[in-house]
């Protein structure tokens, strides 16, 4: 498949657990046009399924193989420029290559490799160019449980794209707009193995090496230090760290003024969960539980900058209005950044009523981290939960209304983010002919404050597994 355009990439904003990044404080467009292809994800324990009709004679161990392989090549142009720092112009090139091997009934194996390619412009010319060992993965049926140990992608959750209980894998949040929520995840190292308990299904699994998600620290649009979610006395000192660190993305080990504390990489540290999935009559449900870390880190100002101000409490908050940022710079550590470490309960469950999908998520997290007025961070309980439902509607409309929610529980009255936050999604899209072009829109809204993202979208199939696309992001927040 070969696509131009925007995404629906509305789950990046409205993810319950991701940094308080939010969108620009000014009403703002970017326009996608975007190239690319690529192969649907083998589906978990399918170790008993027949080979692709692709599938090529087995040569050695092998018995069958198949390749598949995906390009994507997207531009997207920003039409309101914000801040000094931001990108207005931003070329990503993806390809993809993988093969998927079976050696008999009980042993398959996936290898891929995915390279990166993206230039930016605006603040300054910028090249990247990476990579990276993609899913690569064995599954094997042994002893009545199916196994898969490797790096992989792990999906929990029914809601459609904003999913409280899904909180396995690190995403890309480096960019929203050129990044679909598809392709967000980041495949990490996992052992993971699936069997029938009593009546359902258990899916258990062990991460041994904690891996975060990747962004900006300074210097983007979407950086966790950047304009859009501060209190607005903090951004004038953040826009201009924004400058002088460009772009400045988490990298342990890194000589930097932000300090990185990555959890210790132990097999006795690394993060463990189970998934129990089942149904009664027309009820499919789902009950789960996490023992992680956040992959948004805890920021603070780092205890030298304390030392050498001689700051004291709330006085944080009168250093952050005031200071100039020649002071900060002078300092080899500006912030220091941790994990948290994160118990999450969730459940999930899905219906049919008439004509109705209707869909429901829930998840409890404890310790989720939140900050005082004065910059100091707090871990609190939130819960937060989606319900919706989609249909067909006449004329061959698709349809489908979310409302979302969360609460911060033990509520502190100086804590910067409201105590109850809500939303809705709501995504509208239709075929024409014969099914090649395809219409969409997509938006969240945050009734409160008015927030919004929308995504407007026209994908025409050119071939079997090629498209174009063009694509209209429009955001607003205040």
């Amino acid at each position: 498949m070969i696509e131009i355009g925007g995404d629906d990439d509305f789950a990046a904003f409205g993810d319950p657990g991701a940094a308080p990044a939010a969108a620009p404080a000014a009403a703002a467009s970017v326009t996608t046009i975007a190239l690319g292809g690529g192969a649907a994800e083998q589906e978990f324990a399918a170790l008993t399924a027949s080979p692709p009709p692709a599938a090529a004679a087995g040569v050695g161990g092998v018995r069958t193989f198949a390749l598949f392989g995906r390009v994507e090549s997207k531009v997207a142009v920003d039409t309101h420029r914000e801040n000094r720092f931001e990108d207005i112009f931003d070329w990503r090139n993806e390809l993809r290559l993988g093969i998927d091997a079976r050696f008999d009934e009980r042993t398959a194996m996936r290898l891929s490799m995915q390279s990166l390619y993206q230039f930016r412009s605006g603040f300054e010319n910028q090249y990247d160019w990476e990579t990276n060992l993609f899913e690569a993965y064995l599954d094997r049926r042994q002893g009545g449980w199916d196994w898969r140990a490797g790096k992989q992608i792990v999906s929990w959750g029914r809601a459609d794209a904003i999913n409280p209980t899904d909180n396995l894998n690190p995403q890309d949040y480096r960019e929203i707009v050129t990044i679909g929520h598809d392709d967000r995840k980041i495949p990490i190292t996992m052992v993971r193995g699936g069997r029938p308990l009593a009546g359902g299904t258990l899916d258990a699994l062990y991460i041994p090496f904690f891996e975060p998600n990747k962004f900006d620290i300074v210097g983007a649009d979407y950086a966790v230090l950047g304009p859009g979610w501060l209190p607005a006395e903090w951004e004038r000192l953040f826009i201009k760290l924004g400058e002088n660190f460009h772009r400045r993305r988490l990298t342990f080990g890194e000589t930097s003024p932000f300090r990185v504390d990555e959890p210790e990489r132990s097999l006795t540290n690394g993060e463990a969960g189970a998934r129990w999935t089942s149904h009664w009559r027309r009820f499919d449900y789902s009950l789960s539980f996490l023992s992680t870390y956040s992959d948004w880190p805890v920021i603070r100002l780092d205890p030298t900058v304390l030392t050498r101000f001689d700051l004291r409490g709330s006085d944080t908050r009168r250093f952050l209005e005031d200071a100039e940022v020649s002071d900060l710079l002078r300092l080899r550590r500006i912030f220091s950044m941790r994990f948290p470490r994160q118990s999450i309960y969730g459940a999930d469950f899905e219906t049919l009523s008439g004509p109705y999908t209707i869909r429901g998520e829930a998840a409890l997290t404890f310790d989720h981290p939140y900050y005082h007025a004065d910059f100091s961070p707090v871990g609190k309980p939130q819960l937060s939960y989606v319900v919706g439902g989609d249909r067909q509607l006449p004329f061959h409309f698709y349809t489908n209304v979310q409302l979302l929610q969360t609460v911060i529980l033990r509520y502190d009255s100086d804590i910067l983010a409201r105590r109850v936050t809500t939303g809705m999604t709501a995504t509208l899209r239709r075929a024409f002919f014969e099914d090649r072009l395809h219409l969409q829109a997509n938006t969240l809204y945050y009734f409160r404050d008015n927030d919004y993202f929308l995504n407007l979208q026209a994908a025409y199939d050119l071939a079997d597994d090629l498209d174009v696309a063009l694509g209209d992001n429009l955001f607003q927040g205040s």
